[in-house]
């Protein structure tokens, strides 16, 4: 099929996405609404449209299968051309760039990956080497109780594209907020809670939002800003409820009591604990590097840092991918946004990139690997110039699926359409005449639901039906 044909087939919101080619555009794509046809489509419309190669433009996805079935949709609308498009994963992106511009990393020297036992047996000489007195050095039977906690903390600051001096800048700044705001928290907390506990809790909201106008590091929300959301959120439960169990809850989560019975933050003791971390990170780092040794989560750090530092690389970066295009952006973690950062930083674009992001906070599913959807709300806050577009309409689900879930979904918090009133991504279903019907059963305890699950699908069986399509 043509590309016009195909053209054609779009609906309002897809043809908007595909011929809005300049500047940053966000389009927010639930499920079914015909996100990959709109991103080849847009490929190929800027290639029509400009001058730029087919390898100028970048397209970053999550998974091998989707990077392929980008290329494959792509090359059935303008042929062999598909297979110089640049589409990756974000991990093979960050292969690409080391392989191809190995002076910038390593020295230029060949270093292989690091198995498990590779990691944890360097790590392991780390701990031997510990004071007694560093808080991440107890053991128990032999083993050092905090070391699984370390290869953690280690995966999730490179998932963050945090060095160990970065961390303590940013630990820097948390204790600066911590000392300002620790003594009217303590006096606050001092005496058994009341209603009027809240009035003296308002100023402390200000006052942590006040101790956010700088943050060392740009992808990373200021512990102020997170203590004080948390907070309000406390006090309009409080008051909403008229009751003071979500200003218990909210101290029983963030306080505790020191030696002399005042109420602190836990944050002291947790920071203390980063700290000693960020120690042990810079070692194994090092320990890696002469080791000749990289892992997984290298593949992304390592291109964070050679971006930032070296100018050179940079550049010629921005000046090979001139447009940008990221499926799935609410699965981005923070070290991937400093990629995307680094990318369209360029002072020629005037704070206006030609990068499209596509995604759905309701679909977040990567957190375990430290995807932070509020990536999604940086976007437009970084640049205030996005073009937002909605599709809603839905190709694959009938209209009562579509009810339901969304029933489910609308309890979420911090959902976009509960910041942006003016967003509404209610899905409805193309095809509005189906035999497919849909039953809601509604049972006291999941227990209940698992056992109701094992009837019906024992009762299909027994009718020679298939239990597949048990929903």
């Amino acid at each position: 099929m043509s590309y016009l044909a195909r053209y054609k087939n779009l609906n309002t919101a897809q043809r908007q996405a595909v011929d809005t080619t300049q500047g940053p555009v966000m389009v927010i794509a639930g499920p079914g609404t015909g996100k990959t046809e709109l991103l080849s489509m847009r490929a190929a419309n800027i290639l029509r449209q400009s001058d730029v190669l087919p390898d100028n433009i970048l397209c970053l996805t999550f998974t091998e299968s989707g990077a392929s079935a980008m290329r494959q949709r792509l090359a059935s609308i303008i042929g062999a051309d598909a297979y110089r498009v640049a589409i990756h994963t974000f991990h093979s992106f960050g292969t690409e760039v080391i392989n191809q511009n190995g002076e910038f990393f390593y020295h230029g020297a060949q270093f292989r990956p690091a198995d498990e036992l590779s990691s944890y047996e360097l790590l392991r000489t780390i701990f031997d080497g510990l004071d007694h007195k560093n808080p991440l050095a107890s053991q128990m039977n032999g083993e050092y109780t905090h070391l699984g906690d370390i290869l953690t903390i280690i995966s999730e600051l490179k998932r963050a594209g945090l060095t160990g001096d970065e961390l303590r800048a940013v630990l820097d700044a948390n204790d600066a907020a911590i000392q300002e705001i620790q003594p009217a928290l303590t006096v606050a907390f001092a005496n058994r809670l009341s209603k009027k506990a809240v009035e003296h809790l308002v100023p402390i909201v200000g006052q942590a939002r006040s101790l956010a106008t700088t943050q060392p590091i740009a992808t990373i929300t200021p512990f102020s800003t997170i203590l004080a959301d948390s907070l309000d959120q406390a006090i309009q439960a409080s008051l909403d409820d008229n009751s003071t169990k979500p200003l218990t809850s909210w101290r029983n989560q963030w306080m505790k009591k020191n030696e002399t019975g005042d109420f602190i933050l836990k944050a002291n003791e947790r920071d203390a604990k980063l700290r000693a971390a960020a120690a042990i990170y810079d070692k194994y780092l090092l320990a890696m590097h002469e080791a000749a040794l990289y892992d997984f989560d290298d593949m992304i750090l390592r291109v964070v840092h050679a971006m930032e530092i070296f100018p050179e690389l940079k550049y010629n970066l921005q000046e090979r991918y001139q447009y940008i295009m990221v499926d799935e952006f609410q699965d981005t973690n923070m070290a991937q946004m400093r990629i995307l950062f680094s990318l369209t930083d360029n002072p020629v674009n005037n704070g206006k990139p030609n990068i499209m992001v596509v995604g759905d906070d309701d679909q977040a599913i990567y957190s375990f690997q430290g995807a932070d959807v509020g990536n999604i709300h940086a976007f437009r806050s970084t640049f205030p110039d996005t073009s937002l577009i909605v599709l809603t309409d839905n190709y694959r689900s009938a209209p009562d699926v579509l009810s339901y879930a969304r029933s489910v979904i609308i309890q979420g918090k911090d959902r976009l359409e509960a910041i942006d009133v003016d967003l509404n991504k209610t899905l409805k279903a193309f095809q509005s005449k189906t035999n497919d019907t849909v039953s809601l059963t509604e049972l006291p305890t999941r227990h209940d639901e698992h056992r109701n699950l094992v009837e019906r699908i024992k009762a299909q069986i027994g009718e020679g039906q298939s239990p597949a399509s048990i929903a």
